[in-house]
């Protein structure tokens, strides 16, 4: 009897494990998934926004919760609660690989988990890239209807990437404006 696990201890050991694993889930499963899923030979540059990996994080840490609930105490109330706890996780980690910036040869497209926005290229009236000295710069895009689309530069904006949007941009007529951040 005392070689066994007690059910308050695997329970306890199940959160732990959860939250050791979830360390490297939030950053690697929603940028590894955007990678794999959405990836296009038309994709200039494929971003995951952070949003992602908050939502992913959220929803481990409802599982992380549920797990520690039970380990604590259990009942039928809380075998309630923890199962409604981890099926809130199991939902709300699946909103965390639905959405992606992409910066295409043909337009931008930006994906929501409950929507889809494509911008073409005609639908662009100028195009900025604003940054400071010694940090990264973000792109400011603007339609003809005055909505402005900001992406954030991030490490996948490589030289030849930059060389490659600002080409696209001056290939469809569209003015681009090279200034440092008045913020």
């Amino acid at each position: 009897m005392l070689n066994k696990i007690s059910t308050r201890g695997k329970f306890a050991l199940s959160a732990i494990t959860v939250f050791l694993i979830s360390i490297l889930l939030v950053f690697f499963l929603p940028v590894s998934v955007t990678e794999t899923l959405y990836s296009e030979r038309a994709n200039i540059v494929l971003l995951t926004p952070v949003t992602n990996m908050t939502h992913l994080l959220i929803s481990l840490l409802f599982v992380i919760i549920a797990l520690v609930l039970l380990a604590l105490k259990r009942n039928v109330n809380t075998y309630i609660i923890g199962t409604l706890f981890i099926i809130a996780g199991i939902i709300g980690s699946s909103f965390s690989v639905l959405n992606y910036t992409a910066i295409q040869d043909e337009q931008i497209v930006i994906k929501y988990y409950d929507g889809l926005a494509s911008y073409p290229w005609s639908s662009i009236k100028e195009a900025v890239y604003e940054y400071r000295t010694g940090e990264n710069g973000y792109y400011i895009f603007t339609t003809t209807d005055d909505q402005h689309i900001k992406i954030d530069e991030t490490a996948k904006f490589t030289s030849s990437v930059k060389t490659t949007i600002y080409s696209t941009v001056r290939a469809n007529d569209i003015p681009f404006i090279e200034r440092v951040a008045n913020e």
